[in-house]
């Protein structure tokens, strides 16, 4: 397959292109309308920069990556909709509940395919706890809990990313994993309540720039998931706060720092071998 970046600014988008490279597959160019973006790309991979995402698309080319800013996404969709190029998008795909009624209405179509970068779904530690959940040796799942802070390095962040208008907030911007790992573990999770705060801490010069944020969920089921995340990760110490905790009937399982722990029945916490994914 042919396949293009149009909007890359985040390096997520990067693993896209490993990835497809990889496979076989053939890099046929990029577009930013910020050039700067784009010359690491041009300069590892030698693919051609284009002057409009129009171009790129005449390519032949028949799926898109983007890291676009996070709320002109869904014009990036839109407009491989229309050119019938499927897209995998760097996360999240939109900002907005008028957004999220845009995206609805093409997949719903069913004309393009379109994807998400939720990594956690491929890491060996949360896939290894899919498959104890699969097997119900927790029992009963009575709650989920999932920590994810980030590095803030704000330096070398572009201004967008501090604008809960272009960027959505760390609420949709980090607590997207959470959401999905909940979802993907318990399909059957229906929301009956949930509440949740945003807090400022830092950068009072960004006025709609958050740092921290708690959400509590409350399943029909009386199922209960608590997120938490941030944006005030010590700088030296990358996503090792990452932390996922499983409570069920028979016993629980903890990931820390991807590895995963499990204790049943009373039994000691036994570390889990997990297979590459």
């Amino acid at each position: 397959m042919k396949f293009g970046i149009i909007g890359a600014a985040h390096g997520h988008i990067t693993s896209f292109a490993n990835t497809m490279i990889k496979n076989g597959h053939e890099f046929v160019g990029i577009y930013d309308p910020i050039l700067n973006r784009t010359k690491i790309y041009k300069d590892k991979y030698k693919i051609p920069v284009y002057d409009k995402a129009e171009y790129l698309l005449e390519q032949g080319i028949e799926i898109v990556g983007t890291s676009a800013v996070n709320n002109i996404k869904i014009d990036v969709i839109e407009m491989c909709y229309h050119k019938g190029v499927h897209v995998i998008a760097d996360k999240p795909a939109v900002v907005s509940k008028d957004q999220y009624d845009r995206l609805s209405k093409i997949i719903s179509d069913g004309k393009i395919q379109i994807g998400m970068l939720l990594t956690l779904r491929f890491s060996p530690a949360y896939c290894q706890l899919k498959k104890i959940l699969d097997q119900n040796q927790l029992g009963t799942v009575l709650s989920y809990g999932f920590h994810n802070p980030h590095n803030l390095n704000p330096d070398t962040r572009e201004e967008w990313h501090f604008s809960s208008e272009q960027n959505g907030g760390l609420i949709i911007d980090l607590l997207i994993h959470c959401t999905d790992l909940l979802n993907w573990y318990n399909a059957g999770f229906e929301i009956e309540s949930c509440t949740g705060i945003k807090v400022k801490s830092v950068l009072p010069e960004k006025e709609s720039f958050y740092d921290y944020a708690d959400v509590f969920l409350k399943s029909k089921d009386g199922i209960s998931a608590y997120f938490k995340t941030g944006w005030l990760m010590p700088e030296c110490s990358g996503a090792g706060g990452y932390k996922t905790i499983v409570t069920g009937s028979k016993g629980m399982a903890i990931i820390d720092e991807n590895v995963l722990k499990v204790c049943i029945n009373n039994q000691p916490f036994e570390q889990v071998t997990c297979l590459k994914v």
